[in-house]
């Protein structure tokens, strides 16, 4: 549907006298919240022998949406896992490679499953390409996540000490769930500042460990041993889920401008945007001259406003964009030049 309104220049004096009732008038920037972030339940699996495979089991329900987290070591630096499936055929992906410390022979690797299915219980099963010696299978659940794309950043690293560390990451939303896994050639003894011990596994006790952090920023993550050994530590960064209205409006199209008085007094139309949830009445536009944006903007379809700077003599360029009632900006819109001489 084409929009039309009028925009004049008035004094630069108006300008100043009204600008602080007219700034307050701009339209504000809103943020969509994010979901909150929680641990469920956690389990593992550390068979005797050398096996091929390894089952661990959530012995909890789980819930539709929420995020699995694997972490895999095992006691040599040759052997590869070929799958990382479960019984409720979640599709799990890599979340930091196999990481080997080759002096001793050890090796770690992390998956995950996004989005997961509901379910009474689940059992993980992790399937070797040869006989693995020491295989430790950590499984945690967390509710919260982001849905489609919830990995963040990952990191590993590989030492010899007391004590295991891993990162700098740098996140890139604030809302982000940390999860830290660490194997060690020693017996694991804790968890690093600032993060949750959720299982130390009899009879290695290799550790996973997390936290939940409402910033973005630079990220490492620490645990320990007994003794000043071997380890291969990794880390790996969830985005929250995002809540609310997200999807920005269709950017509005084929603005045009016409001088109506040959002195300064223009008419704008264009074809009006369209939202993922707001009609097109909730939909503001707000004007853009010369790439400075109107500080009145509009509230509504077709309820125009004077404008109080901003148009000059000589060329002026005009461009749109619509905001929803999430505050959700649209693309711009094309974008329209125009000789104006003002009187």
């Amino acid at each position: 549907m084409p929009v039309r309104v009028r925009v004049r220049h008035i004094a630069l004096l108006l300008a100043l006298l009204s600008g602080a009732a007219l700034l307050s008038r701009a339209v504000p920037v809103v943020f969509a919240a994010n979901g909150v972030i929680t641990f469920v339940q956690v389990n593992s699996a550390t068979p005797h022998g050398e096996p091929t495979s390894v089952a661990a089991t959530f012995t909890a329900a789980q819930t539709a949406g929420d995020l699995n987290v694997v972490a895999i070591g095992w006691g040599d630096a040759t052997r590869s896992v070929v799958s990382v499936t479960d019984s409720k055929n979640n599709t799990y992906t890599l979340a930091v490679p196999v990481t080997r410390n080759t002096s001793p022979g050890l090796s770690q690797t992390i998956y995950y499953a996004k989005n997961i299915a509901a379910s009474a219980s689940n059992t993980v099963t992790v399937v070797f390409n040869a006989n693995v010696s020491y295989p430790d299978v950590r499984i945690a659940e967390y509710s919260g996540l982001d849905t489609t794309t919830p990995l963040d950043q990952a990191t590993s690293a590989t030492g010899n000490g007391v004590t295991a560390s891993v990162g700098p990451v740098t996140t890139t939303t604030a809302n982000e769930l940390i999860v830290g896994a660490a194997y060690f050639y020693s017996v694991g003894i804790g968890a690093g500042s600032g993060y949750t011990q959720r299982i130390l596994p009899y009879p290695d006790f290799d550790t996973l460990q997390d936290k939940i952090v409402t910033a973005t920023g630079s990220y490492s993550a620490t645990a320990t041993q007994t003794a000043s050994d071997y380890w291969v530590m990794q880390m790996a960064t969830f985005r929250a889920a995002v809540t609310g209205d997200v999807v920005a409006p269709t950017a509005p199209t084929s603005l045009r401008v016409s001088d109506e008085d040959g002195c300064g007094e223009v008419d704008l139309r264009w074809t009006q945007s369209t939202d993922d949830q707001d009609p097109q009445s909730a939909i503001r536009y707000r004007i853009f001259i010369n790439g400075v944006p109107d500080p009145v903007g509009f509230d509504a379809i077709g309820t125009g406003r004077w404008i109080t700077y901003g148009v000059v003599d000589g060329t002026n360029t005009f461009v749109l964009r619509a905001v929803d009632s999430a505050g959700n900006v649209s693309a711009p819109s094309n974008s329209f030049p125009i000789e104006l001489n003002i009187c």
